[in-house]
């Protein structure tokens, strides 16, 4: 009578150790529509382990005008930010299943356009663009709308994304500073200031970051519309996948869970296997 519960407790054990790996394995992008920036966009997820790409939704210039950013939220929450025919930028909370926007909070006009926005745990933070002194912003979610707080300046300008290592707790964002040229770097959130990592090559055009939850670094490339792997040392590009079907990529997400709930799985799963080594003594 012993094996059947050694089974069923280690099988308990795998699917503790297999859950938050399945989403957080997945990059979800936003991207221009396939004509072009102001011809709409489309919303997409990329499988790291099978490569595989699904368009969830396409949407057209009558429905927006461009994307600029994705966060997914731990709990799997979508929330975008794009540029509406009123001329504003906007944040919306995506409803996944019928990809309608459930809420919109207008940001402000081109010049404040969000072009980094991610879930730093579960807080969501953006970076503005637009060509002007890039902005950190803190968004609170009461439901219903969003209350957004400006942090300060961070940077020179902000022409990518923003996205958190799971295994040291540093934030990443990618910027566009002088002569084209692209860095990666590193974001102080307490007192907003970023520390240039390296020069990222290829140079120039990276929209989205994304950290899956064994710390890759994943980019996407607005110009060359691929997805890269990104060292986290010398901010050389390694080519992975182009991206049939969508445009050129505006951003990327992944729903890693916060360290809590990470230190949570692992105790539980470590509780279990002591309690089958018990039972095998017994």
């Amino acid at each position: 009578m012993r094996t059947p519960k050694l089974v069923l407790v280690g099988g308990m054990v795998l699917v503790l150790a297999m859950a938050g790996t399945a989403t957080a394995n997945t990059l979800w992008g936003t991207s221009h529509g396939t004509s072009g920036f102001w011809t709409g966009g489309s919303i997409w997820t990329f499988d790291t382990t099978t490569s595989a790409l699904t368009v969830k939704h396409t949407y057209s210039s009558a429905q927006l005008f461009a994307f600029g950013d994705i966060a997914v939220s731990p709990a799997g929450e979508v929330y975008v930010t794009y540029y509406g025919q009123d001329g504003f930028d906007k944040l919306a909370k995506v409803n996944t299943s019928t990809w309608d926007f459930d809420w919109v909070h207008d940001l402000g006009g081109s010049s404040d356009q969000v072009n980094a926005l991610e879930f730093i745990g579960s807080e969501l933070y953006g970076v503005t663009g637009g060509g002007i002194d890039a902005h950190l912003l803190k968004f609170a979610l009461p439901g219903g709308g969003a209350t957004v707080t400006d942090l300060g300046k961070i940077g020179i300008n902000s022409d990518g994304d923003l996205s958190r290592d799971p295994l040291t707790g540093d934030v990443y964002y990618t910027s566009w500073e002088t002569g084209n040229q692209s860095q990666l770097n590193t974001v102080d959130l307490t007192v907003p200031s970023e520390t240039l990592v390296a020069y990222i090559t290829p140079s120039n055009g990276w929209a989205g970051l994304a950290f899956t939850l064994d710390g890759t670094l994943w980019a996407g490339n607005y110009w060359l519309n691929d997805l890269y792997t990104l060292d986290k040392s010398t901010g050389v590009a390694t080519f992975v996948s182009d991206l049939p079907g969508v445009g050129s990529v505006t951003g990327l997400s992944v729903p890693v869970p916060e360290p809590v709930t990470m230190a949570g799985m692992l105790m539980a799963v470590g509780g279990l296997a002591g309690y089958i080594r018990r039972r095998r003594t017994a």
